[in-house]
């Protein structure tokens, strides 16, 4: 057994000497001590034992080491769970922005549910009618047609029987010849219901009268005979003649021409030859004229220009839009050009009248992009109120609305001599439609954030795509599938291209240059010289030479 007993001062104070090795203090105290306590000059408390309140000390201190310990660890926890929370508010916001989204959605659906009800209903209620006036025109017809063939009956017997009671004509008749038959001022004006006739000749080339073998002649109001007349043609109502995709996809050349034969573009040869200071502010977007080395930019300045290229000489100017122009696309036939504005209109200028021919004003928000179809009939448009749109150019109006993506519609894109349409969201997805139908064929999913640009190789057997992360990826059409992905960040790209091969891409940064990628060799270059973000590039479709850049800085570049 062992027995504690309570240390007294002495005790305490020797154990803390020895403790601390203080050997020589230890034997003055001692000694001094004895003789103290021998004398009696002590007290009694001060040879009682050592108070409690030193050991208590000790514990509590060992307690708050413990107690901190346990502080540190809670605290450890608590900022893992304030992490989680931020998160799960983070993701609470975003599906609730997304539900809101979805919300308005629907609630805009619901009211083109109810505007197209009503006009159902219209549209019923205008064929009922419709059909009852038709019912009520044919039998008008029906009783007309009865008193007519009633009065042609009545009107044949009168002239049946004035002739057998009309006497012989003086004179001989020669063969060959009819006599007229007389028409008198009383005889009835309805005609008989017998196609016309053209005049019949006799046998010595005399044109036999009217009345004689052919139609009979109406009466004047005084009774002589008068000139059958045909009633005068009532004119007919024009018709706007509505355009219509084609039924099936055409041949499309560059996947046996020379499309399909050209060479990749040479990416570690690409040097620049011009520079154009355009305009005032942002070149936006370009285009290059379907047949001709012209090329057009349009600006955040409100205007759109052509130059000759790759001279550089100004062209033409045109002014119109009350908003900075995000795009551009010439018509296949090179005869118009379709601009994009944030002014929410698309137009359609006419290089022959030197106007805009046509607005197109059905989107609600700021357009981002117009592409003609290759039949040049129609034309399609993305904005940011989430739709696409598909415009007949002939009438004016707006044939389907492409529905269905969550956010912006950055860029469209048509398949080479097809009717899909593709486009590109800052939902991160891509949707191929179907421009007849306005359904949804096929959506792409990859990509990790908003797709600025999209743009398809010549043989239209895949298209490339890029988003605000910098990355880009080539896809097969058909099978739905990514072929190549390359990281050209970490700077956004905002417009992608391909060369004629379909080979090498380019990629408009907005670290201010132009990034060349073989997709066979992976071959990369970066083309540096704008003092601006790269906003869009474009290889020549006409010699396949030239790649053009145009910048923040309001100038474009041409590459060779």
């Amino acid at each position: 057994m062992l027995e504690q007993r309570p240390e007294v001062v002495d005790d305490f104070i020797r154990n803390f000497l020895v403790a601390k090795g203080m050997f020589q203090t230890l034997d003055v105290f001692q000694n001094e001590w004895y003789d103290l306590a021998q004398s009696g000059r002590l007290a009694p408390e001060d040879l009682a034992p050592v108070p409690d309140i030193y050991h208590k000390a000790a514990a509590l201190e060992e307690t708050v080491r413990v107690l901190r310990a346990e502080l540190d660890a809670v605290k450890a926890v608590a900022d893992a769970v304030q992490a989680r929370h931020d998160k799960v508010c983070k993701d609470r916001d975003f599906f609730r922005m997304h539900h809101s989204r979805t919300a308005q959605e629907k609630a805009r659906l619901q009211n083109d549910v109810k505007r197209l009800a009503q006009r159902v209903e219209e549209l019923d209620t205008a064929v009922r009618n419709a059909n009852a006036k038709l019912e009520v025109a044919v039998k008008d017809r029906a009783v007309a047609k009865l008193d007519r063939d009633k009065w042609a009956a009545k009107f044949h017997a009168s002239l049946a029987r004035g002739a057998s009671s009309a006497p012989a004509s003086p004179g001989p008749v020669r063969d060959g010849e009819d006599t007229p038959a007389a028409v008198t001022a009383g005889a009835s004006r309805i005609p008989a219901p017998t196609a016309p006739v053209a005049p019949r000749t006799a046998s010595n080339g005399a044109r036999r009268p009217n009345g004689a073998g052919g139609r009979p002649a109406r009466a004047s109001p005084d009774g002589g005979p008068v000139t059958a007349q045909q009633p005068p043609a009532l004119p007919k109502k024009k018709r706007a003649r509505v355009n219509e995709l084609p039924a099936h996809d055409r041949p499309n050349p560059h996947v046996s021409g020379a499309g399909a034969a050209m060479q990749p573009v040479r990416v570690a040869g690409l040097r620049e030859v011009v520079t154009v200071k355009a305009h005032d502010l942002a070149v936006s977007a370009i285009a290059f004229h379907p047949r001709k080395l012209v090329l057009a930019t349009v600006s955040d300045d409100h205007t759109w220009k052509l130059w000759n290229f790759p001279t550089g000489d100004l062209l033409m100017t045109g002014e119109g839009h009350h908003d900075w122009i995000s795009d551009v696309d010439f018509h296949p036939q090179g005869t118009h050009l379709a601009t994009a504005s944030g002014d929410m209109t698309v137009k359609v200028w006419d290089f022959t009248r030197a106007q805009a021919t046509l607005k197109l004003r059905e989107h609600t928000q700021p357009v981002w992009s117009c592409k003609f179809h290759d039949t040049g009939a129609f034309l399609a448009s993305g904005a940011m109120d989430h739709t696409a749109k598909l415009w007949d150019l002939t009438t004016g109006k707006c044939r389907q609305t492409f529905r269905g993506h969550s956010d912006s519609v950055n860029n469209v894109a048509w398949q080479p001599f097809t009717n899909l349409l593709l486009t590109c969201s800052g939902d991160k997805t891509i949707s191929a439609w179907d421009a007849r139908s306005a359904q949804c064929a096929q959506t792409f999913f990859g990509h990790g954030n908003a797709i600025n640009g999209l743009a398809f190789a010549l043989a239209g057997g895949h298209f490339v795509s890029c988003d605000a992360d910098g990355i880009a990826k080539v896809w097969d059409v058909r099978a739905a599938a990514e072929l190549v992905s390359v990281d050209l960040g970490p700077h956004p790209v905002n417009k992608v291209t391909m060369d004629m091969s379909g080979v090498v891409i380019a990629a408009a940064s907005n670290d201010g240059t132009c990034k060349v990628y073989n997709t066979r060799d992976g071959t990369r270059r970066d083309l540096t010289g704008h003092r601006d973000a790269v906003q869009a590039c474009q290889f020549d479709h006409v010699q396949g030479d030239y790649l053009v850049t145009c910048s923040s800085d309001g100038t474009w570049k041409a590459w060779n």
